[in-house]
């Protein structure tokens, strides 16, 4: 799986339960170094529903908001999806949950 991110920069869409992540091994922020590492960006999903006319947006995610996210988006620039998805992508600290302190 390793060497198909590497060449093939696949767009990675993870569903995280922080309850069930409290109970890994590996904690959320190290799959997030591991995938930045290697040129990925992550990117909160905002549904906004009938605000957004069924919009989906995708919101830059820092690594302290990682494990408060419950859908994590993982694009590579080089990705032939990025031009599509760049045109979703707002800037960073306009998401109603990066106005809040995570607790944990």
């Amino acid at each position: 799986m390793q060497r198909t991110i590497e060449r093939r920069h696949p767009l990675i869409v993870l569903e995280t339960n922080r309850e069930l992540l409290d109970l890994t091994v590996e904690p959320a922020e190290h799959l997030h170094e591991w995938l930045i590492a290697r040129g990925y960006h992550p990117f909160a999903m905002d549904r906004g529903g009938s605000r957004a006319r069924h919009q989906m947006w995708l919101h830059p995610v820092a690594r302290e908001f990682i494990r408060y996210e419950f859908d994590v988006v993982f694009v590579h620039l080089s990705s032939p999806r990025w031009p599509r998805l760049a045109k979703t992508m707002r800037p960073a600290g306009t998401y109603w949950r990066h106005h809040s302190t995570p607790t944990g």
